[in-house]
Order: C-alpha cells, then structure tokens, then sequence
C-alpha cells in the first residue's frame, strides 16, 4: 500500500510540473522571453507530455510512461517516428510547396543544422508522446460518460473488401501529388499536401489492416466512432492551445492556405482543423509500428 500511495503521490506531482511548464511556455512568450540555447517549444511539449501522462495513470493506471520505464528503448522508437513524420511533412511544406518556410537563413550551416535538428525532436519527435497521452485521456473520458457512439456503415464483408484495395489508393493519391507537382494553380500547394497525407494515412491503414488490427477507418466503418471524436478533441485543443502560444512569438508562419485570413484568437481556423488529420497520421503510425497490447482505437 505505502508503494502504491508514493507512487500515486509522485505522479500528481509530475503532473504539476507538467502543468508549470505549459504555464511558464505560456508567459516566457507572452513577453518575449529567450532562454540561450533554449526553445520555448521544449518547455511546452515536454509539459502538455507530463501533465497528460499523469491523467492518463490516474485514469488508466499505466501510460507511455510507465512503458518507456520498463523499456528505455521505447522511446526512441517513438520519436524516430515523430522524427520521420516531420522529415515527411517538412519535404512537402517546405521544398515541394510554400506553406511553411526554413526558419534558419542568417546562421552558419552548422548552427542551421543543430537547429533544425532541435526543431526536429521536440517539434515533431517528442509530441508524439502528448498526442497519445491526450488522445488516451479523452478517448477514456469519453468512453465513460457516452456508452455508444455511432452507427455501422458497411458489413463485414464489404468492408474487407474496400480496405484490401487501401494500398493501391495509397499509391493513386501520391501519385496524383507528383502528378500535379509541376502544375501552377489557386491553392495548389494546399491540394499537394492534402494528397500526400491522404497517400501515408492509407499506406498506415492498409498496414493496420494486413496486420490485423485496429484502425480510425476500421471502427468508424463498424459504428465505433468514440475514439474519432477523441482524435477530434485531441487535435483541437492541442493544436490551437500550440497555435495560440505561437502567435506572441513567432517561431513559424503559414501561407497559402485557403481562407487563412478566418481565425479565431489570431490562429487560423484552417490550420486548427488540419491539426485532426496531423495527429491521425501520429497514432496511425503507432498502432502500425507497435502491435495492439495496449488499446489505441
């Protein structure tokens, strides 16, 4: 019981510490701040992480990690894929098209690397450790208090049918991005991108589905819609509370994204929306990587 009660004890107050670090992120950018050597992106990431994660032991009685304790290596697994999820984002917002743009121009070629490497992890690589520990703490809520959810679509048949064919769709849609690559139009670097991550979502379903596990796609054809709301729910909050502390102190600007100039609290809703189908691919990635021991969908 005494080892029960410390351990309970010393997650509540992780989980404090978690809820300074998103408050401390808060005010350091309110008031421009700058910590040498140190991004306000870290304080947040690894704060909304701890304080999720301490929700997500109370509320399940384990997390990611209790996980990466048991097994250290766990964690870079994890924020490789983060890691690759941003290489694959970066590759499209900024080389293929102009949403986003290199923030780095002015430093030395070293000092772009070390920095662009930092922006890496903690800007694509640790969240997916918030994302999971949110996602778990609301799909948990939610599953509580709304006990059914949703409506199936298609029978079981039909439905192996259409998610066999999810690799060559993955295919199509990454090729109609090349395809319209080189094409000069209105929002045709929003459509670019949109179709690339079409592409990788149905390349993860279609792994999902050829390992036998659950999917997004999979419990909303079959009427389980609880965890789609708790993606929902997840990526909004997460993305505008991210967004809005960006917006003091700038350390990236979108462009050419259609109806941009619609915010709300100066973070376009746009962008607030396009978080939902970024955090997918983030749990999508893992149930395709890791097996399902613990339950995701």
């Amino acid at each position: 019981r005494k080892r029960d009660y410390w351990g309970i004890r010393m997650f509540a107050i992780y989980g404090l510490v978690g809820l300074t670090l998103i408050l401390l992120s808060f005010f350091f950018s309110v008031f421009g701040i700058k910590i040498p050597y140190f991004s306000l992106n870290q304080l947040f990431v690894v704060g909304y992480w701890l304080f999720f994660d301490s929700l997500d032991f109370k509320l399940n009685k384990t997390s990611i990690l209790h996980k990466i304790k048991r097994k250290h290596i766990l964690l870079v697994y994890l924020v490789f894929i983060g890691v690759i999820i941003g290489l694959f984002s970066d590759l499209i917002g900024i080389y293929l098209t102009d949403l986003w743009g290199w923030y780095y121009l002015g430093y030395s070629l070293l000092q772009q690397i070390l920095f662009y490497i930092r922006g890496l992890i903690f800007g694509y690589g640790v969240p997916i450790l918030m994302y999971y520990s949110a996602y778990r703490v609301f799909l948990t809520i939610i599953n509580k208090e709304i006990k059914t959810f949703g409506e199936k679509i298609v029978s079981k048949k039909t439905e192996k049918r259409i998610f066999s064919y999810f690799g060559l769709l993955a295919v199509v849609f990454l090729l109609l991005g090349l395809v319209i690559l080189p094409i000069t139009f209105e929002f045709h670097d929003f459509l670019l991108i949109s179709l690339m991550f079409l592409g990788l979502f149905f390349i993860l379903e279609y792994v999902e589905y050829k390992r036998n596990e659950k999917s997004l796609l999979k419990d909303i054809v079959e009427g389980r819609w609880r965890p789609a709301l708790a993606v929902i729910i997840t990526a909004v909050l997460t993305g505008f509370i991210w967004e809005h502390i960006n917006t003091y102190n700038k350390t990236w600007t979108y462009r050419n994204f259609p109806f941009q100039h619609i915010q709300l609290f100066d973070v376009p809703l746009v962008i607030i929306i396009g978080w939902i189908p970024f955090v997918v691919i983030y749990l999508s990635f893992y149930r395709a990587v890791f097996k399902g021991k613990d339950k995701l969908w």
